[in-house]
């Protein structure tokens, strides 16, 4: 007996092991809830040591307690800091910096050792990794730390300082006991200071060099109660890793400065090359201040619109323009001459990669825009030496990357009729490079109003050898005149999208200059590509070179982004998402083997979560269009569910993304929280003809709630849009011409066309050009019947789906009174309707109490409509 109760206990306890865990692990399982969100937590890359041999991460939680975090690589020993930030490593990866509580945390990465800098918050390693530079903000004080010989040297009473590109000599700018000094400190001979500029009666400011670290600039500030009658002065050093020669701007002993200007405090900018200085300067007001009556100060302040105005509104006259505006200009020390970059003519500039020339142009010849159908400009090189001016182009687009200077200064690309031309600075003839080609370099997926953009522009090769062309699919490399063509890549056969991978922040001289410079890639060492399969969205990275093409470092089904490589090592770090995935954080050894390093939220496995699905279908032209398809955490195949619509132009790229559950949504929208809500939740794209939005996005849509309805999953009874702006605009259309929705939602529409048309934003700029050169896309006349048809309160009789409205009453984009006029005429007409006014929110909700409050109105008006749940208390009246 006692025998069989052995063999029985044994049995028993092997049978409940076996289905212990399955129970447990359904157990395990749960229905996630707006309190469950909190849980969430964000992890973002850091920095890879220059050896690959350490990482750095953060994850950020809803409570916003942050911590930072270092692993090494190869021995996975991770160290975790609370509330660290601003992390750093030097370049012989021997030791990490961060930040935390106003402290600077020093760690040597070979023995482990911390040391805490107090209340000093700004820090910065030099990049020869001798030196750990610090700043005290609040008692003016500058430490050398020397990582060699663990020396601390501190200079005191330091206002300001500047580090050279080179990270071999700081500037500083010291004030004791009345003296105002300028020094430079050589971080490469034992501290040496040198004076470079020192007074009792004037400040000093705006230290600034230049790119090689081998000139320096600065302010004197010369004070006076009235400032426009200041004297301030800028100071200009060359040599100065070796004998520095200084020379001095005085705008009163300079023949050339202009009269009656003076200089105001602003960024320096010196070129490469030392030769130039550039610098604001601005007029003084000679005019005495009038003293107006206040029915004087009434009358002026009447405005008055005209037929013949430019635009509209009109701008405001300015009594004094040129005093006003600052103008950009740019001083020869070499000679003490001073050149106007910007005038009154040409007031728009941007410089050259070799800082000589200037592209300036007036973005007010050719007005108004409705009769070019887009911002024209004619473009001119102007010589920074003599001030004259070359015309290049009459009457080009005035858009983003529509114009590229070369990053040496020997070229500018424009885009104009359909094809990249090339100006030779040297020889002043332009080429057009892509005529000849039969393969257009336009955007032909275009389908907005206004001109048809091209492909990008990354750049050039070294020392502007070779242009950089992209195509719909493909990367070139061409002669600057055309001669010579090179495909590297081979995108078009397989319907792969190939594009150079850049993840670093492009510093601009000025902020004009954004989609004007162009970058400099070095093609013998190598190019990282991205690329994107246009029928999967699948996405991979890899290196292209020109003895072995491209070699594939990663391909996944998934999303991929932060790519980064080691400085000195073959180690890359990357991250990944999808929707059900969150983000992890990779490391690619120099192997070519993957190791997850870090991945966010750990607690997803205890819920249950929806999945992403790319669908394709036709709209009713027959052209292929993809869309992202969510379901529901709970999906059961066989079961019908509920399904929501989210519309904005094309969205099927969003079908890896990962969306953190949320109360924080500034249009009432996330697809995480409802599908775990038990909703399918569909993205589609949407194509467009010019003066058929409306019905565009509605055949687009019908074709793909069609597509998902076959798929046998969708309750088509129980279907629900949402959309807000354009999405609102394209909802609120879609209802007034189909039924096929039991319920909808619109954020911020603009419903009445003809007045939003005729109407201004919050901003002052004429919503024109919305229509005729944006995603409007309207260029029928605003009378026609053409341009009436596509606004959706044309159609408001036809509406027969409940509609939610909500907008912002502050809203500078899309003025809310269109939300009141929909909601009044769906009123009159006795249409089942709800329209939701945040005070002082804009065109999105930034205000957390209202965030909440829009999402659980949202989530109150599809439960009720589209799954059969009481109204809430709100809804009692619709």
């Amino acid at each position: 007996m006692k025998l069989l109760y052995r063999i029985n206990t044994i049995t028993l306890l092997f049978i409940a092991l076996q289905i212990l865990p399955i129970k447990c692990h359904s157990q395990k399982k749960r229905k996630l809830t707006p309190d469950d969100y909190k849980l969430w937590n964000t992890l973002a890359s850091g920095k890879l040591a220059d050896d690959g041999s350490w990482i750095s991460y953060s994850i950020s939680h809803a409570d916003d307690k942050d911590t930072l975090y270092l692993k090494n690589t190869a021995t996975n020993f991770k160290y975790s800091f609370p509330s660290g930030h601003g992390e750093n490593f030097t370049s012989d990866s021997n030791w990490f910096s961060f930040i935390k509580n106003d402290s600077l945390n020093l760690l040597n990465l070979h023995t482990g050792k911390m040391r805490r800098f107090e209340e000093l918050s700004q820090g910065t390693f030099t990049p020869d990794s001798r030196y750990l530079l610090l700043y005290n903000e609040a008692l003016k004080t500058f430490t050398f730390h020397n990582l060699k010989t663990f020396i601390t040297t501190t200079i005191e009473n330091v206002k300001k300082k500047n580090l050279n590109p080179n990270g071999n000599m700081l500037a500083i700018i010291t004030e004791e006991k009345g003296l105002k000094t300028v020094k430079t400190i050589d971080l490469s001979n034992t501290l040496r200071a040198t004076t470079i500029a020192e007074n009792s009666q004037n400040s000093y400011s705006g230290l600034a060099w230049n790119k090689s670290g081998k000139a320096l600039a600065f302010f004197e500030e010369c004070k006076n109660e009235n400032p426009e009658l200041s004297c301030n002065k800028v100071h200009f050093c060359s040599n100065m890793d070796s004998t520095p020669k200084s020379k001095i701007l005085d705008p009163l002993t300079t023949a050339s400065f202009p009269k009656d200007c003076w200089i105001p405090l602003s960024k320096i900018y010196l070129s490469d090359d030392s030769k130039q200085l550039f610098l604001n300067i601005r007029a003084v007001a000679n005019e005495k201040e009038v003293v107006q009556t206040d029915t004087q100060k009434k009358l002026s302040e009447i405005s008055i619109w005209n037929t013949n105005d430019k635009q509209v509104p009109p701008p405001k006259k300015e009594d004094k323009p040129w005093v006003s505006i600052e103008k950009w200009s740019v001083w020869w020390p070499e000679n003490n001459t001073i050149v106007a970059v910007e005038d009154d003519q040409h007031p728009n500039a941007v410089l050259t990669g070799d800082q000589k020339n200037a592209l300036v142009y007036n973005t007010i010849e050719y007005l108004p825009q409705f009769e070019y159908v887009g911002e024209y400009i004619d473009l001119y090189l102007k010589d920074l030496k003599t001030g004259n001016k070359k015309l290049i182009v009459k009457k080009i687009i005035n858009e983003f990357k529509h114009t590229v200077v070369s990053p040496s200064g020997k070229y500018v690309a424009y885009f104009k009729l359909n094809n990249w031309w090339v100006y030779n600075i040297a020889t002043g003839k332009s080429n057009c490079i892509t005529a000849k080609m039969n393969i257009p370099f336009y955007d032909v997926e275009c389908d907005q109003a206004g001109a048809i953009p091209p492909y990008d522009l990354p750049g050039w090769t070294s020392n502007d050898e070779k242009i950089i062309l992209y195509d719909q699919f493909d990367i070139w490399l061409m002669t600057n005149d055309g001669s010579k063509k090179e495909k590297i890549t081979d995108g078009r056969k397989r319907q792969i999208t190939y594009r150079i991978y850049d993840g670093q922040i492009q510093r601009l001289v000025r902020n004009n200059f954004y989609g004007f410079v162009a970058k400099s890639y070095t093609d013998k060492e190598g190019l990282l590509i991205e690329t994107m399969d246009n029928t999967t969205l699948q996405q991979t990275y890899s290196i292209w070179n020109k003895s072995s093409g491209i070699k594939e470092l990663i391909r996944k089904d998934m999303k991929l982004f932060a790519l980064q490589k080691a400085k000195n090592s073959p180690v890359f770090q990357f991250m990944e998402s999808r929707f059900d995935v969150s983000p992890k954080l990779i490391l690619l050894t120099a192997s070519g083997k993957e190791k997850q390093i870090a991945q966010a939220n750990g607690q997803q496995k205890d819920f249950f979560w929806g999945k992403s699905e790319l669908i394709h279908y036709l709209n009713a032209d027959g052209k292929p269009l993809k869309g992202a398809l969510f379901y529901p955490a709970d999906y059961v195949p066989g079961r019908k569910y509920p399904m929501i619509v989210n519309i904005y132009q094309k969205k099927s790229d969003e079908v890896y993304n990962y969306v953190a559950p949320s109360l924080k949504l500034i249009n009432g929208f996330n697809p995480t929280n409802f599908t775990t809500e038990g909703y399918f939740v569909l993205m589609p794209d949407l194509a467009y003809k010019l003066n058929e939005p409306g019905n565009s996005a509605l055949n687009c849509v019908e074709a793909a709630v069609a597509k998902v309805i076959e798929m046998g999953s969708v309750d088509k009874n129980n279907i629900g849009l949402i959309g807000h702006s354009y999405g609102g605009v394209e909802t609120t259309y879609i209802i007034g011409h189909t039924n096929i929705f039991k319920t909808a939602v619109a954020g911020a529409p603009a419903t009445d066309l003809l007045s939003f048309y005729l109407s201004s934003g919050g901003y002052g700029q004429s919503n024109i050009w919305r229509f005729e050169n944006q995603q409007f896309r309207i260029q029928a006349p605003f009378y026609s019947e053409e341009f009436l048809k596509n606004s959706p309160i044309g159609s408001v009789q036809n509406i027969n789906t409940p509609l939610l409205i909500w907008t912002g009453n502050e809203d500078k984009s899309v003025d809310w009174s269109n939300s009141t006029k929909l909601q009044t005429a769906l009123w009159r007409l006795h249409k089942k309707s709800t329209l939701i006014v945040y005070p002082g929110q804009e065109h999105v909700l930034t205000d957390q109490t209202y965030q909440e409050d829009l999402y659980f109105r949202v989530k109150n008006w599809f439960d009720y409509y589209l799954k059969g749940v009481p109204p809430a208390g709100w809804m009692a009246n619709n």
